[in-house]
């Protein structure tokens, strides 16, 4: 499960990639743990907390939109 869900992720980022910059996914979304994906919610943990509010803030969208692409 865990492997499958860090593929996703990857998948999630990687489309991310078409919307903001490499450095931008590298920088904050790599920082971003998943967790769990259940009904198509994914879960994640994150330890920075300004770096949590930055991506809610900025990507939380644009991770959505990707994650659709991806088909979670």
């Amino acid at each position: 499960q865990i492997g499958s869900l860090n593929d996703i992720w990857l998948m999630i980022c990687e489309e991310c990639k078409n919307t903001i910059s490499e450095s931008a996914v590298n920088c904050f979304l790599s920082q971003l743990k998943p967790l769990s994906l259940e009904n198509g919610e994914l879960v994640f943990s994150i330890n920075n907390e300004y770096i949590r509010g930055l991506i809610e803030q900025n990507y939380l969208e644009i991770i959505k939109d990707s994650a659709e692409k991806v088909r979670v």
